[in-house]
């Protein structure tokens, strides 16, 4: 920690020094109306709109999940956000304007976990500063948010329509996904943006089975490095298109030689399209890792077979219903209309589709032990009942089909809200 911020302590003193000189020209890079800035959620983005030079946002979400047949394997799983019961999570943001062209943003999360007798409170800090030189290069320097696939930046419950986010930016794409290091991000053209972040890596020593590099997201050291490259078009109306990729080495105890540690490949594109009532999400990534025997071969009592290649895919279809069961609701007054704000109500039911598999191929020479893998068909109905732009009811059902063990359905619901 002591090196975090020394370099966060450096990183300001030199951008103090810059910010001297007359440059007049301030990146304006929102993605959307909702006023995100790139990288971030709509409540991490806030003090970059802030009338005022500080700002204070944050968001929340409680979920509860009904296993219908069985639960997963929790040993095999060994992470309670996969298989828990009920779930209280609250995030705040703190963020600080020196200039305009200075930004500090924090983040501290706290969250309770139950699945039955079992619970666990985490807190989870996130530090980072933005340096805005120029519409076309700008730094962001700390603890901060890998850019890969959509939800990683856009992990609040209102920016996603279901109660959980996609099984395959669980798994395969582990979101949150957060790491220690340095982005440049800015316009290349009006219509393209890209995102390029040098971090620290992954920790092989964490990895499961089940779950393939999920265990290991979170490193703040530099005993593995990443490189993370993400370009946004924006060019065709109401429509986004991200390519985003991830190379990166990992620590792995008892292998000091980098030509034998694990190294993982990770390549995504995603779409969305916005048009009246109507929303599409779209997400394809796959993954390739060497060395995966190096990782079994590490943990003599409780080994782990890591797939050498994954890959995930989902498709997202929803529709907002209440302007066809509602149409007047902008025009409603008394109590009722001045305590809720009915135009900005809406009611999306949506549909999901999500193809996993974090075992497509193994090494030969693991294929003989044996290992959990996570193989599915998921498909997903449900609905929102946003009550304003900053606080959602959820609800949906998933139909999961392990290719191996059959059926494990599992019905969910929550509220999640900004602030």
């Amino acid at each position: 920690m002591s090196k975090i911020v020394s370099l966060l302590t450096l990183l300001f003193v030199v951008a103090q020094t810059f910010a001297q000189t007359n440059t007049d020209s301030v990146p304006t890079m929102n993605n959307s109306a909702e006023k995100q800035y790139p990288g971030l959620g709509k409540a991490a983005s806030g003090v970059f709109y802030s009338e005022k030079p500080w700002s204070v946002t944050g968001f929340g979400e409680m979920s509860f999940v009904n296993f219908v047949h069985s639960q997963p394997n929790k040993a095999e799983l060994g992470d309670l956000e996969l298989y828990y019961s009920s779930l209280y999570r609250l995030t705040t943001f703190f963020g600080y304007r020196f200039s305009d062209k200075i930004i500090l943003n924090s983040e501290i999360m706290i969250e309770h976990l139950r699945s039955g007798p079992e619970n666990h409170t985490y807190f989870i800090p996130e530090l980072f500063m933005d340096f805005r030189l120029d519409p076309k290069i700008n730094i962001r320097a700390g603890i901060l948010p890998v850019a890969n696939g959509y939800i990683n930046s856009n992990d609040e419950p209102i920016l996603f329509y279901s109660v959980n986010r996609p099984e395959v930016e669980r798994l395969i794409i582990p979101s949150t996904w957060m790491a220690f290091g340095a982005m440049a991000y800015g316009n290349v053209t009006d219509n393209l943006s890209y995102l390029l972040g040098v971090t620290s890596g992954l920790n092989a020593n964490e990895f499961r089975s089940g779950t393939w590099i999920r265990g290991g997201n979170i490193t703040y050291d530099f005993k593995s490095l990443a490189l993370s490259p993400q370009l946004l078009y924006r060019g065709i109306k109401n429509t986004e298109l991200g390519l985003s990729a991830f190379w990166g080495s990992s620590k792995l105890d008892g292998f000091t030689e980098r030509s034998d540690r694990p190294f993982t490949q990770l390549y995504t594109l995603h779409g969305q399209w916005r048009a009246n009532n109507w929303r599409i999400t779209a997400l394809a990534t796959t993954g390739a890792m060497s060395n995966t025997d190096n990782i079994y071969n590490s943990k003599p009592v409780s080994a782990q077979v890591i797939g050498s290649r994954t890959f995930g895919y989902y498709f997202e279809l929803g529709y907002d219903i209440l302007d066809i069961l509602w149409q007047n609701r902008s025009s409603v007054n008394g109590l009722y209309g001045k305590v809720l704000r009915t135009d900005e109500m809406i009611l999306p039911v949506f549909f999901r589709y999500e193809r996993l598999d974090t075992h497509s191929q193994v090494l030969p020479s693991l294929k003989e032990f044996s290992y959990n893998r996570t193989n599915m068909h998921i498909y997903t109905l449900g609905f929102n009942y946003n009550i304003t732009h900053d606080f959602a009811f959820k609800f949906n059902y998933q139909f999961r089909k392990d290719v191996g063990s059959g059926r494990d359905d599992i019905v969910e619901c929550g509220i999640g809200f900004n602030f």
